[in-house]
């Protein structure tokens, strides 16, 4: 199409002209058969295009587009280099170069921009500032040099060879300019003074600047002679009449005042002075008597207590006058003075007293004779008056044998409930015996206050037992746990059973506050009193005994229908209810020990068998009609070879014997044997109630089967500084009533009998009362509120109607101060209406 175009284009340049086309010597295209069409003298065949007289092999290469010499390639050789010019100042990053017949967008001519992201640096950019160390203008280097590191750069720093010196450079005296301020040493140097007679002072006159002393200097200007080494202030002022000392004055000092000595004491008259260089006669070289006309005083005279200046020291009869009386410091004003802290004075001064034996003058309450009660002689401290010693006093007394000497309430023997009367604890240790609170009728109330709503364990309010092993003379038990107890608790030692024919002690019994608590060892404040092993505490075999920890309650109230009671004794714990009130328990519930003593003779299950006895101080009844040991009450007698002679069991005895069963058929055979009486009055033994026996059981025929016997009474301690039983309230150790024996005919006891012969079932004892004990210091006790009866007895199933027998009463006793507003030694009659059984005579607090 090119072609075609550039002939056309040469038929328009020839149209019209009237010129005549002579021959150019140029082949025609179209002449040959090799045309050139462009006429670049190139035939077709050769030329890579014949169409353009720019392009053939003898063309030189143009930056065109074009492959201007037919070489195949375009535009080599002629390209020219630019480069990317990221930061638009005029220069390329060399890194980033490209080819181009012109300078494209964005790229520069030259490549030596070093630093392509900043357009203020480039090799034409100026560098005015020679602390700025960057290369703004690329040529490798800055202004900025800083030979010496100092921070500052060359053309700022008056030295960069050494980094001491520059402008932030403190000026020393070093003969430098260091802070390059264009001075040297200025204000750093120190002034001198010639010293010509090198006596170490120097001439005011001939100073010097220096940063060192120069020979032949003076760090002073004080000589006033620089021409004699003998004039300076370190000269002695003498009589010579000039100023050796240059201080201004000639010869000052160095004459001697004398004064008149008329008395020819050797003393002189103050007021007949004279300037001498040696003593003149009848003088004297002091001026100290105060009296020349008197030889008898002077400063060479003793003090006397006469009302005269002896000594001429200006005071009368001062401490130190020979005949003065010596006075020690009373500090403290306990009239005892410190014999480390004496003046001697005619008279008595203030704060001063005669006595020298007061071992701490600090402390008015520590003097001799403080503490009678422990020693009238020594020097200790009494800070509470209570007579006794301060046990760990100061250093300077002496011990004594208070272990609070701030509070009088605490001594040696003092009352541990504080001496209020109230046997009831403070948490102190008031008689010094490393126990606080110990003995105690009422106890700590550590165990706080307790509001007893409904029934209650006695181990819920913090009432454990546990089994004692072994007990030691060392006035320690070893238990079996000894985990509910602890340090200040009270606990109650108590041999609760025997076995045959080792009762001798069964019963004993007393309250022990715990000192301390280690493994399975617990041990007392004071030793067990008692023998609680047959015959020695050495050893208990056969006997269990127990320990109980004894709840010391602050305040108790038991609620009308709330109950507190405890575990029936099991042959090692149990059968106790104790408590300790330190202030007031007021009982409108029941506190009861009722039934938990030894248990009763267990129903018979066995053809034609008597009944078991109940269990007793000795252990478990056998299958007898007579009692067990001392107390248990005998089962009802069985025979098989007898008609109706079936019997009821007998009662359990402890503080009365209990009643004997009866015959069914009184013609025939025995009831149990009531059990026997046992314990004694002043409760020094605290047993618990015997069980009764058990019914017999039924021949074949009738098949009935005999009731168990009841449990017998436990043992009920209360202590309670103030004691309200109101009405409906019960303080109980009551034994167990008989069971009633089972009077059903067929599958033994499964249906009705046919008929009142076919019915006999022998019912079981009563169980005995057990042991109450009531502490209190003021009672108000209602009427058949306090109970250790024996349980009654049950009519058997016979149609002979005979009875089962009742347990024996068991033992009350009461410690008070008043019953009722009425002193416990009167209070008989009181105590008789408020007890069942009787206590009898009320022991008085």
């Amino acid at each position: 199409m090119r072609l075609t175009l550039l002939f056309t284009l040469a038929l328009v340049a020839c149209k019209d002209d009237g010129t005549t086309v002579t021959d150019s010597g140029i082949v025609s295209a179209d002449s040959g058969a090799d045309p050139d069409e462009d006429g670049d003298g190139v035939p077709a065949s050769e030329d890579c295009d014949d169409n353009n007289a720019d392009v053939s092999p003898s063309a030189a290469e143009q930056c065109d587009g074009l492959d201007n010499n037919c070489d195949g390639a375009v535009d080599e050789g002629v390209l020219t280099t630019f480069y990317a010019d990221g930061d638009a100042d005029g220069y390329g990053d060399l890194s980033k170069p490209t080819e181009a017949c012109e300078q494209p967008e964005g790229a520069a001519a030259t490549g030596d921009d070093c630093d392509d992201t900043n357009p203020a640096i480039h090799p034409d950019a100026p560098e005015t500032d020679c602390a700025d160390p960057t290369d703004y203008n690329c040529d490798g280097s800055t202004g900025f040099a800083d030979e010496d590191k100092d921070g500052w750069p060359a053309c700022q720093d008056c030295d960069d060879s050494d980094a001491g010196e520059n402008p932030d450079a403190v000026e020393i005296c070093d003969e430098d300019d260091d802070d390059c301020d264009g001075l040297v040493d200025e204000e750093v140097t120190t002034t001198f003074w010639a010293d010509t007679d090198t006596d170490g002072y120097g001439d005011l006159d001939f100073p010097v600047e220096s940063c060192a002393l120069p020979d032949g200097y003076a760090v002073n200007d004080d000589d006033c002679d620089d021409s004699d080494a003998l004039v300076n202030p370190g000269v002695t002022e003498i009589c010579d009449e000039r100023d050796d000392d240059c201080d201004g004055e000639i010869d000052e000092g160095v004459t001697i005042t004398y004064y008149a000595d008329l008395d020819g004491d050797g003393h002189g008259d103050p007021d007949a002075p004279v300037e001498a260089c040696a003593l003149p006669t009848g003088h004297a070289s002091d001026a100290e008597d105060c009296d020349d006309g008197d030889a008898d005083i002077s400063p060479d005279e003793l003090e006397l207590c006469d009302g005269v200046d002896n000594d001429c020291d200006g005071d009368l009869d001062e401490p130190d006058a020979a005949d003065a009386d010596i006075w020690f410091a009373d500090d403290d004003g306990d009239s005892f003075g410190d014999a480390d802290a004496s003046t001697a004075a005619c008279e008595a001064p203030s704060g001063f007293v005669g006595d020298d034996t007061d071992c701490d003058d600090a402390d008015g309450a520590t003097f001799p004779g403080a503490a009678p009660e422990d020693d009238a002689a020594a020097c200790m401290t009494d800070a509470d008056d209570d007579e006794y010693g301060d046990d760990s006093p100061s250093a300077l007394a002496e011990a004594g044998s208070d272990c609070d000497d701030s509070d009088d309430t605490v001594y040696p023997g003092g009352a541990e409930d504080g001496g209020d009367g109230s046997d009831a604890g403070d948490g102190l240790d008031n008689d010094c015996d490393g126990y606080d609170d110990e003995g105690l009728l009422y106890g700590s109330g550590g165990d706080g206050v307790a509001s007893v709503t409904s029934d209650t364990a006695w181990e819920d309010l913090g009432g454990a037992c546990t089994v004692v092993s072994a007990i030691s003379g060392a006035g320690a038990v070893t238990v079996a746990d000894a985990s509910d107890l602890s340090v200040g608790d009270k606990a109650l030692l108590v041999n609760l059973q025997g076995a045959s024919g080792k009762t001798t002690n069964v019963g004993a019994w007393e309250l022990l506050d715990v000192a301390a608590v280690s493994g399975s060892t617990v041990t007392f404040v004071t030793a067990p009193t008692r023998t609680y092993g047959n015959s020695a505490n050495s050893d208990l075999s056969g006997q269990s005994v127990a320990l109980f920890r004894v709840p010391q309650l602050l305040d108790l109230s038991v609620a009308s229908g709330a109950e507190i009671t405890a575990e029936p004794f099991d042959g090692d714990c149990g059968g106790v209810v104790a408590l300790v009130v330190a202030s007031t328990a007021r009982i409108s519930g029941t506190v009861s020990a009722a039934a938990l003593g030894y248990s009763g003779g267990a129903q018979n299950t066995t053809y034609a068998s008597t009944g078991q006895s109940g269990e007793g101080t000795t252990g478990t009844g056998s299958k007898t009609y007579l009692g067990n040991g001392t107390g248990g009450g005998g089962g009802g007698l069985s025979g098989s070879s007898c008609s109706n002679c079936e019997g009821n069991g007998g009662g359990g005895g402890h503080g009365t014997a209990g009643e004997a069963g009866e015959q069914s058929n009184p013609s025939l055979g025995y009831g149990g044997v009531g059990g026997t009486t046992y314990g004694d009055v002043a409760l020094s033994a605290l047993t618990i109630g015997s069980g009764g026996g058990a019914g017999a059981l039924d021949q074949s025929t009738e098949r009935g089967i005999g009731g168990s016997g009841g449990a017998g009474g436990g043992a009920l301690l209360l202590y309670a500084r103030n004691l309200t039983v109101p009405s409906g309230g019960l303080l109980t150790a009551a034994g167990e009533d008989g069971e009633i024996g089972c009077a059903e005919f067929s599958n033994w006891c499964g249906t009705a009998a046919s008929s009142p012969q076919q019915s006999e079932a022998e019912a079981g004892g009563a169980g005995a009362g057990g042991s109450l004990y009531v502490v209190s210091t003021t009672a108000v006790v209602s009427p058949d509120t306090l109970s250790a009866v024996g349980g009654l007895g049950q009519l058997s199933g016979s149609s002979w109607k005979k009875y089962s027998g009742d347990g024996g009463d068991g033992r009350v006793r009461l410690d008070l101060g008043t019953l009722n507003g009425v002193s416990a030694s009167s209070a008989a009659t009181e105590a008789a209406s408020v007890c069942e059984p009787d206590p009898g005579t009320i022991s008085a607090l």
